[in-house]
This record gives C-alpha cells, sequence and structure tokens, in this order.
C-alpha cells in the first residue's frame, strides 16, 4: 500500500479530520492533503512524527512505496552532500591561499620563480582535482541550486590557481615580470 493510502486510513481510523491532524503535527491541512494524494512526500522527520502518531511502525509507512524510497535516498545523498562541502571548500580555500603565497614570495627572482613554480603546478592539479572528486561524487545532484553553487566556487577556486600558474610560467619565461 502506498504511504499517501496508509496516512489517509490511519486518519480516517482515528476519526480525524486533516485540519485537526494538521494542528497536531504543526503542518498545513495542504500539506497533509497532498501526502495523501501522493502529490509529494514527508521528509524523514516527518515520517518519524507521522509514525508516532498514529502509532505505526516506519516498516509499515514505507514497505511498498517506490517512490518514496527513492525520495528517502536522495534526502540522504543530499545530506551526505552537505557533510563534505565545508571539506571541499577548506581545501580550495587553502589552495588559492598557498597560491598567493608564493607569488608573493617570488618578487622579481627568477631563481625563487623555478623553485616556486613546481608548488603552483602541484596546486592547479590538487584543485583540479578536487573539482573531478566533487563532480564524480555528486554528479546526481547537479540540478539542485546548491552543489551548481558549490560546483561554481570550486570551479572559481580552480580557474584561479590555473590563472596563477600560468603567471608564473609567463614570468619564467621573461614575458610577465612580477613585483
Amino acid at each position: 500500500m502506498e504511504l499517501g493510502r496508509i496516512i489517509k486510513k490511519s486518519r480516517k481510523e482515528s476519526n480525524m479530520t486533516q485540519q485537526e491532524v494538521a494542528e497536531k503535527l504543526n503542518i498545513s491541512r495542504q500539506t497533509l492533503s497532498n501526502w495523501e494524494i501522493g502529490k509529494n512526500y514527508p521528509d524523514v522527520f516527518m515520517l518519524l512524527k507521522l509514525a508516532d502518531f498514529y502509532s505505526l511502525s516506519l516498516d509499515t509507512l514505507l514497505r511498498g512505496d517506490e517512490s518514496l524510497m527513492k525520495k528517502i535516498e536522495s534526502d540522504s545523498k543530499q545530506l551526505h552532500f552537505f557533510k563534505e562541502l565545508p571539506f571541499y571548500l577548506i581545501i580550495d580555500i587553502l589552495l588559492i591561499v598557498f597560491s598567493f603565497v608564493l607569488l608573493f614570495l617570488i618578487k622579481g627572482s627568477t631563481k625563487t620563480l623555478s623553485l616556486v613554480l613546481p608548488w603552483q603546478i602541484i596546486l592547479s592539479v590538487a584543485s583540479f582535482s578536487m573539482l573531478f572528486i566533487f563532480l564524480s561524487r555528486n554528479s546526481h545532484n547537479l540540478k539542485q541550486k546548491s552543489v551548481i553553487i558549490s560546483f561554481l566556487v570550486l570551479l572559481f577556486a580552480t580557474l584561479i590557481c590555473l590563472v596563477l600558474l600560468m603567471l608564473f610560467m609567463l614570468a619564467l619565461s621573461n614575458t610577465v615580470v612580477i613585483n
């Protein structure tokens, strides 16, 4: 049986209106109605509240509703994304800061530049790798606004590292002077 039918059946067995249930669960009547007709689904937290409210097991609520199971899987992937996001951002920010530190270490010295260039190559490869890892781990969420914004931030950081690498290479070839 689908979740919506179970919620509706449980509500009717409790002799309650949608409005009464909605007030007890602190949701709108329209939200409950949408769940009952299968238009959308409650989040995991609300599933727990529904199970407690109707004295049902989660197994009873979830079993047999394939689209709800997909929603729960998607929600868990999204939570996983938000756990990883600070890691990606902190690493990329550190890479950019280190790139600028290398830029200020040069101060026009070709000898220093030749020592710094390999490090900037490593930083650029690391930044590109972070971008690639981020994409491979979050390709299923690329339609979500937060993932797109995070991708753009990481892409921007990668581009900064690559531009600095190009600047260092031009400076090494005496095309550009860094002061």
